[in-house]
This record gives C-alpha cells, sequence and structure tokens, in this order.
C-alpha cells in the first residue's frame, strides 16, 4: 500500500513560539545570506524548526500508517527534505510548483505518482475546497496555537485507513477528483 501524507511545515511541525525564536535564521539560509554555505550546518539549522514533540507525534503516525511524506509547504526543498530524512521522517518527495496553489499541486503529484491512500496535513484550507480536497485535509489549529498534536493522529489514521479498506473505490474517486483539474 503505498500512503502519503502531503505535509505542511509552518503550524504543523513547529507553532508560534518556534517561529518567533528562529524566523531569522530560517530567513537567511532560504534567502542564501550566508556566504561560505555548509550544506550540513544549514539543514541542523533548518531542523532548529521543527518542534521536538511534533515530529514524534509525526513519528507514530508514519508507524501507525507506514505512511511517507511528500512536502506541499511553501518552504518546501531538498534543504528541507534532508534535514527531515536526518530526524528519522520518510520524505520521497515533494509537490511540483503550481502558481503556490497546494491543492493544484498535490493533484499534480497525485496525477503523477502511484498512491492509494493519501492525507493532507496544512494549519491553512488554501484551494482544498474548491480542488474538492477537504475530505483529506486535517486542519491544524496553526501555529499560532499548538500546532501538530495528539489530538488529530485518529483522524488522520481514520483517512489513511479508510481509504485503504475501500481502495478500489477511493481510487475512482482519486481518478475523477483529478480529471477535474
Amino acid at each position: 500500500m503505498n500512503k502519503i501524507i502531503f505535509l505542511d511545515i509552518d503550524g504543523v511541525l513547529n507553532d508560534i513560539y518556534d517561529m518567533i525564536s528562529n524566523i531569522n535564521i530560517s530567513r537567511k539560509i532560504y534567502n542564501n545570506v550566508y556566504p561560505n554555505r555548509n550544506y550540513e550546518l544549514e539543514k541542523k539549522y533548518i531542523s532548529i524548526n521543527f518542534s521536538f514533540e511534533k515530529l514524534q507525534i509525526l513519528k507514530k503516525i508514519i508507524q501507525i500508517t507506514d505512511a511517507k511524506i511528500v512536502l506541499s509547504s511553501s518552504w518546501r526543498s531538498i534543504l528541507l527534505m534532508d534535514a527531515l530524512i536526518d530526524n528519522g521522517i520518510p520524505v520521497i518527495g515533494m509537490t511540483p510548483y503550481v502558481n503556490q496553489k497546494r491543492g493544484k499541486e498535490i493533484k499534480e503529484y497525485l496525477k503523477n505518482n502511484e498512491c492509494d491512500s493519501f492525507c493532507i496535513l496544512d494549519d491553512e484550507i488554501c484551494d482544498y475546497e474548491e480542488e474538492d480536497l477537504l475530505d483529506y485535509l486535517v486542519k491544524t489549529d496553526g501555529y499560532s496555537y499548538s500546532g501538530l498534536s495528539d489530538e488529530y493522529v485518529n483522524e488522520i489514521v481514520d483517512i489513511l485507513s479508510r481509504e485503504v479498506y475501500f481502495m478500489e473505490k477511493n481510487r475512482e474517486k482519486i481518478r475523477k477528483l483529478l480529471t477535474k483539474s
């Protein structure tokens, strides 16, 4: 079974306190401010943005569901992928860029990759409603509060399990969903 979690970072793997503490380092790295770039050091700095507690919750979800991660965050990059992998998160890719429309980007990824079930973890609605993806969204309360917490685990597991249980029906649903774009 190929289960995918489309993962946003800000507001999911961190909260407002993490963001305030680390935003300047993140901006410098992403804006390539450092003149003598050191990839390993940058990965460590990026990892500072992840809340240890939220990483543990994500790992628990992955262990229960055997899901893989695809980055859908606006901060997605090879550097971010590598930082998550170094933290034990099985990242297999990133959504393509489609005019900063996460729903469209997820649908584009699904068109080009095999997937039996998927869930979207994000703190925003983005264009998910207009792309008919709300049934797959688990919306965290955002980085202004707590981001990913234990209260979301069952919902995420249910979405991924429900779709596997009704796989043939959902494959047809996913095909129809993808042909709408």
